[in-house]
């Protein structure tokens, strides 16, 4: 409806607060009242008719005397209005004939305009004239009008008034023009206007009438149900144009469940269960199939029994509520065991035949109906031959699922299975919350039966876990001697290995074997002394063993310099199928009997290296150069060439042109004495005496600047003594003359 004046203020205020207007208090003279009929009525016949602001009175007179004809009646009530409208003035008593005025000429502007203005400002008796005015002032032509800031109005006011009033009107009898009107005030309405409503409501009956379902018409009547739900009316003609419709959407499925609602209210059975079976069948193609619409798939079913796709869906969906929770706390409390869902679920899984391809049809996962009733066997704690066998099928349907691959591990454990194919299933839920202590000792004798302490990829993972018991002191025989085993197997172990193991020698003094891994480790860690003693125990425990004697016998020559000692293990280890043919026993064992001075052996050994084992091996050819010096022309010959080979297979080693160098000193041979000893010191580190040996040969030479070099050298490393101060500073002296000659 039309615009309420604001409460407690009067037309006459409201009006004159908007134009400044004044309404008269003074009714027309008796003058006027004599002379205003004549007057007015000559007058609202001219072309520029008076408009005084004494005049209004005139006209007023004539109007109210009734006795002017309806031409000139409706030409005088003009004059008023365009008065009143000038000066600015009215008066409320004069409604009637400014009404007449517009009536009678809705083209004049000024007419129109007041017209609006009062209907604006006033409540109307009389809405069809209210509409008249506004849709003349908002016509296109009028859109610009300088009246419009005169009565401090604007277009979308007066829009939003009409459309106010137009839906006061019957929908049925609509027209095209007054839905767009309506629509278009609507589009331009804020959010807060408190009419929207009423023209929502007003066009969603409209389009009813009219059948419409187009988008716009659909979101008027989404709009009402949301928001005034107790119109039945709306609800059903949108639940019917979704139906017709034929493709559901969530919109859809809201009303459908609304209209179940409505007729679950009104106790209508039939009614009810058409809208559960399309809701059903909405959720389904919308592939919603989940434990929120359990209720409705439950009760779609019952009305539908045969109906495949609803019946796949309600046990689906049941199977789905069961592991929502899932199998991580098999154990869980509060847990609903509902035996008659049990069964439902049991019989599909024995009609997995007929029902599987139903599922997948239907893009329903299979493993949901197995991993459902696995969890439900396993909250009751089941663990028959029926539960075993669902339980081994289930962990291949539900592959990431650790809660069923715990089930199944739960009853390989009770049944005591430590095989390789109980190993994995073991493995798969050792970390889990689901993993009990029964599976974990399961898997602890499985790693044990399996001998898994001598599997390089198994072996990490038993020892950890045999490690792990044992700490808590759970162990047995069977175990420690895994453990052990374990431990020795390993490149590098803990303290716990080590505990262990002084334990277990404690415990078998002829164990060698487990010795020998005691020692290394200790050595590693540095307890010297204490791998000492291991070692010589394992040495003589395993008289056979290679390792032990190598080891043992590296040990005394590098550790504690007992060359004797070493020389008999290391001849020992030499002789072992093992030790015939390993470079670093035999190249221990020369450089042992070269620290014995006792060369000629050591030579031999050297020599075999180089002819059986490994001819390019530097060191070697290093030592056997420097033993073939001490010998005749026909040694020095060979320990040159050793050298030369031995500098082309390492380049970088400085021992070869340090070992070249002393060579070619006893040979005289000064030039390659200085070549080889200026390779030797840019590779190796700072060597004093080679650096004064290298200054000797460039002062015989007359090199007295790169003497001088070579003995600054040697004073900077800390070398330098009287004698050597003096020799540099002759050799600087030298230098200056022979730069000055």
């Amino acid at each position: 409806m039309a615009r309420q004046s604001p409460q407690k203020e009067t037309l006459d205020e409201a009006m004159a607060r908007r134009t400044g207007a004044a309404s008269p208090k003074s009714a027309p003279t008796l003058w006027q009242k004599v002379a205003g009929g004549p007057l007015a009525a000559r007058w609202s016949r001219q072309e520029n008719p008076p408009i005084d602001s004494d005049k209004s009175g005139y006209y007023a007179a004539a109007l109210a005397s009734g006795t002017l004809d309806r031409e000139t009646q409706n030409l005088v009530a003009r004059c008023l209005v365009w008065c009143d409208f000038n000066y600015p003035s009215f008066d409320k008593t004069r409604f009637a004939w400014y009404k007449d005025a517009f009536q009678a000429f809705p083209d004049d502007e000024r007419c129109a305009f007041f017209a609006a203005a009062l209907c604006y400002l006033q409540p109307t008796t009389d809405p069809d004239f209210s509409i008249l005015a506004y849709r003349t002032v908002l016509s296109p032509q009028w859109r610009a009008s300088k009246y419009w800031k005169q009565f401090a109005l604007t277009p979308h006011t007066l829009l939003l008034d009409l459309a106010a009033l137009l839906v006061l009107q019957a929908p049925e009898s609509a027209e095209p023009d007054v839905l767009e009107t309506i629509e278009a005030a609507l589009d331009s309405a804020p959010e807060e206007y408190t009419g929207r409503k009423d023209l929502i409501v007003f066009l969603s009956r409209v389009y009813q009438a009219q059948g419409r379902a187009d988008e716009y018409a659909e979101s008027a009547y989404r709009w009402v149900f949301n928001r005034v739900p107790e119109n039945l009316e709306n609800c059903h003609y949108l639940a019917k144009l979704y139906v017709d419709r034929g493709h559901p959407d969530n919109n859809a499925c809201i009303v459908y469940t609304y209209m179940v609602r409505l007729a679950d209210c009104r106790h209508d059975k039939e009614e009810a269960n058409q809208w559960i079976l399309r809701l059903a069948h909405a959720y389904i193609e919308l592939d919603q199939i989940n434990d929120n619409y359990l209720s409705t798939f439950e009760r779609a079913e019952k009305i539908a029994p045969h109906d495949s796709a609803i019946s796949t869906a309600y046990l689906y969906t049941l199977a789905y509520q069961y592991t929502a929770s899932g199998t991580e706390t098999i154990a869980a409390t509060g847990f609903n065991e509902d035996e008659e869902v049990i069964a439902k679920l049991e019989d599909a899984v024995a009609r997995e035949t007929q029902l599987r391809p139903v599922f997948e049809e239907n893009g329903f996962e299979w493993a949901v109906i197995l991993r459902a009733l696995t969890l439900a066997y396993g909250r009751q704690n089941r663990s028959d031959e029926i539960a075993q066998s669902l339980y081994a099928r289930a962990i291949w349907t539900c592959p990431e699922d650790v809660g069923v691959w715990a089930l199944h591990a739960g009853t390989l454990a009770e049944r005591q299975d430590y095989s390789e194919g109980a190993l994995p299933v073991y493995e798969k839920v050792i970390h889990s919350p689901s993993c009990d202590a029964s599976i974990i000792m399961a898997l602890a004798y499985t790693y044990i039966r399996l001998e898994a302490e001598k599997d390089r990829e198994r072996r990490p993972k038993a020892l950890l876990l045999w490690e792990d018991l044992y700490r808590k002191g759970v162990q047995w025989p069977e175990m420690i001697r895994a453990l052990v085993d374990a431990y020795i197997a390993e490149d590098r172990v803990n303290d716990t290995a080590v505990s262990l193991w002084e334990q277990q020698i404690a415990n078998n003094p002829r164990n060698g074997v487990l010795r020998l891994r005691l020692a290394r480790e200790l050595r590693l860690r540095g307890d010297l002394q204490a791998s000492m003693r291991y070692f010589k125990e394992a040495a003589k425990l395993l008289p056979k063993e290679f390792e032990a004697q190598f080891e043992t016998g590296l040990t005394l020559k590098d550790n504690y310099a007992d060359y004797q000692g070493a020389i008999k293990l290391l001849q020992k280890a030499v002789r072992l199928p093992e030790g015939q043919t390993h470079l670093k026993a035999h190249f221990a064992l020369a450089e042992a009997l070269l620290f014995c001075d006792k060369r000629a052996e050591a030579k031999a050994i050297f020599q075999k290296i180089v002819d059986e084992i490994d001819p390019e091996h530097t060191p070697t050819l290093l030592h056997l150069a420097k033993l073939n010096l001490r010998y005749e022309e026909r040694g020095v010959l060979l320990a040159e060439a050793l050298y030369t080979q031995a500098s082309t297979l390492s380049p970088h080693s400085p021992d070869a042109y340090r070992g070249m160098a002393d060579l070619y000193r006893e040979k005289g041979q000064s030039e390659e004495e200085e070549q080889a000893l200026e390779k030797y010191l840019m590779l190796s580190e700072p060597d004093a005496k080679r650096y004064r040996q290298l200054a000797d040969l460039y002062i015989r030479k007359g090199d007295f600047l790169r003497a001088e070099g070579a003995l600054r050298q040697v004073i900077a490393m800390g070398q330098g003594d009287r004698t050597l101060y003096t020799l540099l500073g002759e050799v600087i002296m030298q230098s200056q003359q022979k730069a000055a000659a």
